[in-house]
């Protein structure tokens, strides 16, 4: 039988709330992310990640990027919520999208907080994934 962590997959831990780096353990090897855990942070960097970027990856990612800079308005946040469903779409271990928002974190409107629920592959249990995005810098 097939465990969630299989399914879920391994990769390496980044550092999702500071600085996106790379984390290394006691020992100077990589920390890894499994499971349920590995898929939140697949399902971030997919997002983040502006599709063409990667370049023998070429249709990985979405379109969110494609926001930096933009008015923030309502319109911004749907266009978000579009790209993150279209993102989401092509990840092979989401088995239904239960849910998007996209709101502002804050008055100046510079940055996105994302909440999405997900169903993965083999589950009935939903996964909450939340995540800033920010769309301008502070000295905007």
């Amino acid at each position: 039988m097939v465990t969630v962590e299989e399914r879920m997959g391994i990769d390496v831990r980044m550092d999702l709330e500071d600085t996106d780096d790379i984390l290394i353990d006691s020992r100077s090897d990589f920390k890894k992310r499994t499971g349920l855990d590995n898929l939140k942070q697949a399902v971030i960097n997919r997002i983040r990640t502006q599709i063409g970027e990667l370049t023998l990856h070429p249709d990985y990612g979405s379109s969110l990027p494609s926001l930096i800079g933009t008015n923030a308005n309502d319109f911004t946040t749907q266009l978000a919520k579009q790209h993150i469903r279209e993102a989401l779409l092509q990840e092979p271990r989401i088995s239904s999208i239960d849910d998007v928002e996209v709101t502002f974190a804050d008055n100046l409107k510079t940055t996105l907080t994302c909440e999405i629920t997900v169903t993965p592959i083999d589950s009935f249990e939903s996964l909450n994934i939340v995540f800033p995005f920010v769309l301008l810098g502070g000295d905007s």
